[in-house]
């Protein structure tokens, strides 16, 4: 098996594992899926990552640098991302448009919550682009894959490769 199938294989497994977070937590509690998604998908993406770089490793005799390692586990992100932003972009335009709703209220909510440390001429600019703003059109869709591969898929990649490289392997030869 070549490094890219065994990444593209585990991307696709990680993201129908966001998919059916997102999709039982978006139906559960609407609200909790909306504050808390991307801490709750952490784990089974910082695990499905782990066990990407110890199969690129395993099929590799045990001996594996950290550069293929993230290149590897960041493809596998991306895949896994794509696969799960296409599906929140489906899930909130037509599937259940009333999460746009829902995003909306938990969104107002919090600003008001934030009391006066945001200033409250940017509260005021907030609140009135989440009125009369289309939430999750495609731009926004678009905006939001490249925040989520940048920052975690890149981030987690880079620890995952860091704990699975190994450059040589120690044989006890005496």
């Amino acid at each position: 098996m070549t490094f890219k199938l065994v990444a593209r294989n585990n991307g696709i497994f990680l993201g129908m594992i966001l998919i059916v977070f997102s999709l039982v937590l978006s139906y559960v509690n609407p609200a909790v899926f909306l504050n808390t998604r991307s801490f709750i998908m952490l784990v089974p993406f910082f695990i499905i990552l782990m066990k990407n770089a110890f199969d690129l490793r395993r099929i590799n005799d045990g001996v594996i640098s950290f550069r293929d390692l993230f290149l590897y586990g960041l493809l596998c992100s991306v895949i896994a991302i794509i696969l799960c932003t296409s599906f929140e972009y489906t899930l909130f335009n037509f599937f259940y448009p009333e999460l746009k709703d829902v995003f909306r209220a938990v969104s107002i909510e919090a600003l008001e919550q934030s009391g006066t440390i945001l200033g409250d001429d940017y509260k005021e600019k907030v609140l009135k682009n989440l009125e009369e703003e289309e939430l999750y059109n495609f731009a926004q869709i678009i905006s939001l894959f490249f925040t989520r591969l940048i920052a975690p898929g890149a981030l987690l990649s880079a620890m995952a490769a860091l704990m699975f490289k190994k450059s040589k392997i120690i044989t006890d030869n005496q």
